[in-house]
């Protein structure tokens, strides 16, 4: 984000407010999925979970509207 202008920062934060329910529903996704492997006790699949969850957090640090944010629901 060093490298970002003010006007793509800007375009970020208004991004982010106006599609808040859509993180907030991909947050609650991998949550529920998260602990629903905690309970069932499958170590590896939750291990799948976080990988697969910080991936797609890496892969979209600086372009934060895609559709693979808004296809999880």
């Amino acid at each position: 984000m060093a490298n970002m202008s003010l006007d793509e920062f800007v375009g970020l934060c208004e991004s982010l407010e106006s599609n808040k329910d859509k993180y907030l529903a991909y947050i609650e996704h991998y949550k529920s999925r998260m602990n629903e492997s905690i309970k069932n006790h499958n170590l590896e699949d939750l291990d799948n979970i976080m990988d697969e969850y910080y991936d797609l957090n890496e892969k979209h640090s600086n372009n934060l509207l895609t559709a693979d944010f808004i296809k999880i629901k």
